[in-house]
Order: structure tokens, then sequence, then C-alpha cells
């Protein structure tokens, strides 16, 4: 297959809010799962971009809802 662009997501005035790294059962032998990070933002603005049917949506904390 090929890789292919289908959202973009973009923030502003964003903050890390959470960390947490996730391991596999480690006690599993059959278990493949690679570890992975779980990560959490607080932001003020968020766009969102369907980039496959050309649409858009903002929204601002700061100016109380969607805009």
């Amino acid at each position: 297959g090929t890789t292919e662009h289908f959202f973009t997501l973009e923030v502003s005035e964003a903050r890390l809010a959470s960390y947490r790294l996730l391991s596999p059962d480690a006690s599993d032998r059959d278990n493949n799962d690679p570890p992975m990070e779980e990560v959490g933002f607080v932001f003020h603005n968020i766009r969102w971009c369907d980039e496959a049917n050309h649409k858009e949506h903002a929204d601002s904390w700061k100016e109380g809802g969607v805009r």
C-alpha cells in the first residue's frame, strides 16, 4: 500500500498536560506489542482539515466556541 494524507490537525497556544509510557506485558512471551507513549495536550486553538473531502473546522477556547 501507499501512504495517503487524510487529516491535518493544527493546535496553537498548546501545553503538555500529561505523558505516560505504556510498556507491553514482558512476562507474556507471545506479546509482540511495542512500547507506546500517550501524550495529552491542552490548547486554546485547534483546526481540523479533512484533506480527502476538502473540509475544515476551527475552534477557539478563548473566543468561547466554534468559529
